[in-house]
């Protein structure tokens, strides 16, 4: 099977920013040799706290800020180079779109900066506005559109000129429930046309369910690049037992256990067994009391336990505060 190819590269991708102040002047690294690829067709989200290097990777991507060493590559061209702006969608966070502008109206104004002429709108502007349910609303002014509604219609925007990758940042961010399931459908219909998407969320339940890879970003730094599935079943210390017994024996013979909701006949609780030896001292503490063992399987975690666990591992001590300064790149 041919390997997909690689949209997005990077390779020790680093950004310096000097920050000064009545004190003095420092340098604060928004990334730290930042490393990972993007295959075609997937979903690709960058998850991590306030400050992470977040934003600043996508404005590197984008060619919006030179990186201070490194290598970052999009289709293969350097990060800023213009043939990659015929081929990214981008839709920001913020996006205001004038409110005299219908869906349509605000359509064939974008799609003209972007080089388009109106044979190829006036093809190009149904399709879109299908695609992201705005058909029934092309003559309705943005005034009257739910929060919803115009991420739907910057998707839109983002879509006209036809790219083969969307950059997507925070889209559910401050939406309601129904318009987050409208926007998630959206971005799976895309992908199923072959659409490679990177999106910037912290909305971790979002990103969960959308997702196929995640990175997660801490202090400039990249903890872990896996699939959604993976990080689900990498074990957070917990194995579950289902054995037959009472739940009075269990807590007398296992005072750390934590009792679950159980059938009647059984008993289901979980317990801290960070390796195999507790795993096996407990097996072997349930076989020495006659209690039968009817199932045992590790515990799987939610994409927010994961993302917690992970940027507390061996976090450093340095905390890269930028506030109180000017930041001159």
């Amino acid at each position: 099977m041919e390997a997909a190819q690689t949209i997005i590269e990077l390779r020790n991708l680093r950004k310096d920013y000097k920050i000064r102040s009545f004190l003095g002047s420092r340098t604060v690294h928004a990334l730290n040799g930042i490393s990972l690829d993007v295959r075609q067709g997937e979903i690709f989200g960058l998850l991590g706290p306030n400050g992470a290097g977040k934003t600043t990777l996508i404005k590197v991507l984008l060619g919006l800020v030179r990186a201070s060493e490194g290598q970052a590559k999009v289709f293969g061209y350097p990060a800023g180079h213009w043939e990659i702006r015929r081929r990214v969608g981008y839709l920001p966070e913020i996006f205001q779109i004038p409110t005299y502008h219908t869906a349509y109206s605000a359509c064939r104004f974008y799609g003209r900066l972007s080089g388009m002429d109106s044979k190829q709108l006036q093809q190009r502007i149904p399709q879109v506005l299908e695609l992201t349910g705005l058909k029934e609303w092309k003559h309705v002014l943005v005034t009257k559109f739910s929060k919803g509604m115009r991420q739907r219609l910057g998707l839109a925007l983002a879509l006209l000129h036809d790219p083969p990758l969307l950059i997507l940042d925070e889209p559910t961010d401050g939406i309601d429930p129904v318009g987050r399931v409208d926007v998630r459908n959206i971005i799976r219909n895309l992908k199923q046309h072959g659409i490679t998407i990177f999106i910037n969320s912290h909305l971790l339940p979002e990103t969960e369910l959308i997702c196929d890879r995640v990175a997660i970003l801490h202090q400039g730094i990249v903890k872990r690049i896996a699939g959604i599935d993976e990080l689900h079943h990498q074990h957070s210390g917990q194995v579950r037992f289902e054995v037959c017994a009472s739940p009075e024996s269990i807590q007398a013979l296992f005072p750390d256990a934590k009792l679950c909701q159980s059938p009647a006949e059984n008993t289901i609780f979980s317990l801290p067994c960070n390796g195999i030896r507790p795993l096996n001292q407990a097996i072997d503490t349930l076989r020495k009391n006659g209690i039968d063992i009817v199932t045992i399987g590790r515990e799987s975690q939610s994409l927010e336990e994961a993302f917690l666990r992970i940027i507390t591992e061996k976090e450093g001590n340095e905390d890269p505060d930028q506030a109180g300064g000017e930041v001159s790149s």
